[in-house]
Order: C-alpha cells, then structure tokens, then sequence
C-alpha cells in the first residue's frame, strides 16, 4: 500500500477517487469523531420535518460537514469495490459480547462483527451518486425556509446513512494500521 499524506484541503475531501479509504477513515478520527457527523445526520433530519429551518450553524459549516459526509462515503464504496482489501486489514471480529451488543445503535450482530456487509447492503442497491445526492438534498431540505424547500423525497433509507457512519465507527476502532 502507498503512503500518502492528506489534509483537510477541500480538493482531497471532494476528490472522486480516494485512493486510501482506511486512512480517510483513520485521518478523521483524529480531527472529527463519527458520532458528531451521526448528531448532524439527525439535526438535519428533523430539520427536514420541522417547519423551521437549521440555522444552528454557519452556511459554511453545513456544507463542509456535507461534504465530510460524502467523503464517508464515497471511502466506505471504495471498501465495498475492495473486499479483499477489506479481510486483509483484519477489521472483523468473531465474537461479541453482550455490552457491545447494547452499546449499538444501528447495525446487527453479524454487522457488528463484518461491517463490510452494510456497505454491501448498500452499494449493492444504491450507486454511490445516489447516495451523496440524497445526503445533499436532504442538507437542503433542512435549511430550506420554505414548506417548497421541504419537499424532499428520501429514495435511500436514512438508517442505511446511521448504519453506513457506525460501520466507518468501527473501521476507526479495529483499524491498527498506521498511515504516515
């Protein structure tokens, strides 16, 4: 595997091919954790409910954390099209406890012990256009002012974004690798 070194430059984080995806990963849990991205998945998602608008942050603010998103998830469709890569890097696990059960969210036992398979339980029904599409749309519908700018149809589950973040979560914890 190459060695690269990244930054939060916006030219990396929009770039369509992300060549490492586990060091994207790795990169944003040290600058961001997952679960902040998680809190902001349902700020927006009840923003597109309400008749109100988010306004809780800066324009800027928003739309860099969008594209944080997209980034996510254009690394864990990266991971999906490599799953040879995926078993090398050792990020499955054989057994889980009861605690660890109870502490998700999202995802299942057997997700929980091969987080690959929410990807491909993604990827394999949504391309990764519709999926960064529908994150952004679903921004926009959120800081719309107007009932119009509410119209949002979700064509993609929002508990495959919440399952996709808490694989990614898991990839940081397991991930040993170092990326320098």
């Amino acid at each position: 595997m190459k060695t690269h070194k990244f930054s939060l430059d916006s030219h990396y984080w929009t770039k369509d091919d992300v060549e490492c995806p586990y060091q994207l990963i790795r990169l944003l849990k040290h600058l961001a954790s997952v679960s902040y991205y998680r809190k902001q998945l349902r700020y927006y998602c009840c923003y597109t409910l309400s008749h109100t608008m988010y306004d809780k942050e800066s324009v800027s603010d928003v739309l860099y954390d969008t594209v944080v998103l997209q980034s996510l998830f254009k690394a864990a469709y990266r991971i999906y099209l490599n799953p040879s890569e995926f078993k090398k890097m050792n990020l499955m696990v054989s057994d889980v406890t009861r605690q660890e059960l109870m502490e998700l969210e999202y995802l299942n036992e057997e997700e929980f012990k091969n987080p690959y398979l929410v990807f491909e339980t993604v990827f394999d029904c949504f391309s990764l256009d519709r999926v960064c599409k529908s994150i952004f749309d679903l921004v926009m519908s959120a800081m719309s002012e107007t009932d119009f700018g509410k119209d949002y149809s979700c064509s993609i589950s929002m508990v495959n974004f919440f399952k996709m973040l808490e694989a990614i979560e898991l990839i940081q914890k397991r991930d040993a690798n170092s990326y320098s």
